[in-house]
């Protein structure tokens, strides 16, 4: 325990092996309770476990066929909500992690700073050297989307796998509406955005020794896409036009008019130079672009306002 609060972490693993193992040993030292998740992994590290780690800490749950990380993670953490864990965690299997992070994860929340922990890969220089070059680039491109989707503008390592919860917080989400595979990261930070949950960078080492990963990146780059542009949608939706209106709200709305305007002047004097042979005039080219700037200068404003008052809002509470 940890002041006093009874600490839970949950372990997905799809094709953990002796990683795995080393990773669950070194979290039981830190943890009241353990659960792993075998998500019909081939290396059956489950059973390995089950036979090799004698600790009454520690449950093991089976899926009979993969279900996906998400699906996993929630199933651990339906199960620590029912061990009554104050706080709850998720790290991954294959090491990445260090468990002795858990402390450091854990004590913002305990000292009332917020209500969620994540970890932040890039607080230290260090380990921007031990990023494989091409993921780097994708986290970063990537960390970027997701905090246009989720609104967390001020987590810098929003993709991070390390995150730690008040058992409050996972109670007030609908974990049923998380998606189940390698988006439910993003997803969990969308569902927590919506219920304003606050939420803070923990700065933690990383390890990518192992070099084990079922992520086909390339497979995955159309569904996160997708998949962002709907949490987009519903987001802003949902916190500027139903739950509030506010200056943002009509910073998108106009830079929407301004932008249908500028498409109408566009197509319509493109058809006129077509089927009349009449020239663009200089005024209508003004026009357009003063509408297209317009729009443009009106969407860079609500960005600018998302970042500075959802922030803002969290951090009042």
């Amino acid at each position: 325990m940890i002041a006093n609060q009874i600490i839970g972490v949950v372990i997905p693993c799809f094709k953990g092996g002796e990683i795995t193992k080393m990773v669950i040993s070194e979290v039981l030292d830190y943890a009241d309770h353990v659960v792993l998740v075998d998500d019909s992994c081939p290396f059956l590290t489950g059973q390995h476990v089950l036979k090799q780690i004698k600790n009454p800490k520690l449950e093991v749950l089976f899926n009979l066929t993969n279900k996906g990380v998400g699906y996993s993670t929630k199933k651990g953490i339906k199960c620590l909500l029912e061990k009554k864990c104050d706080l709850i965690l998720k790290i991954d299997a294959d090491g990445q992690h260090d468990p002795r992070e858990i402390y450091s994860m854990c004590k913002p929340i305990i000292e009332g700073k917020c209500e969620a922990t994540k970890g932040n890969r890039f607080g230290n220089i260090d380990n921007l050297f031990k990023i494989p070059k091409i993921r780097l680039l994708g986290i970063l491109v990537l960390s970027f989307i997701t905090k246009l989707s989720t609104g967390y503008w001020d987590l810098f390592d929003p993709t991070n796998g390390l995150i730690c919860f008040q058992r409050e917080v996972l109670h007030d989400i609908n974990l049923n509406k998380i998606s189940d595979r390698y988006f439910f990261e993003t997803d969990l930070l969308f569902r927590c955005s919506l219920n304003n949950v606050k939420m803070r960078n923990v700065n933690t080492k990383i390890n990518y020794s192992s070099k084990i990963s079922s992520l086909n990146p390339i497979k995955q780059i159309p569904i996160f896409f997708i998949k962002h542009i709907q949490i987009s949608f519903k987001r802003i939706i949902y916190q500027y036009f139903m739950v509030d209106f506010n200056p943002g709200s009509l910073e998108i709305l106009l830079s929407i008019l301004m932008s249908i305007v500028s498409m109408s002047i566009v197509i319509t004097s493109r058809y006129k130079s077509s089927m009349y042979n009449i020239p663009i005039s200089p005024g209508v080219s003004s026009l357009i672009t003063i509408t297209s700037l317009m729009a443009f200068q009106l969407l860079i404003s609500f960005i600018y306002y998302d970042c500075t008052y959802r922030v803002l809002f969290r951090n009042s509470k």
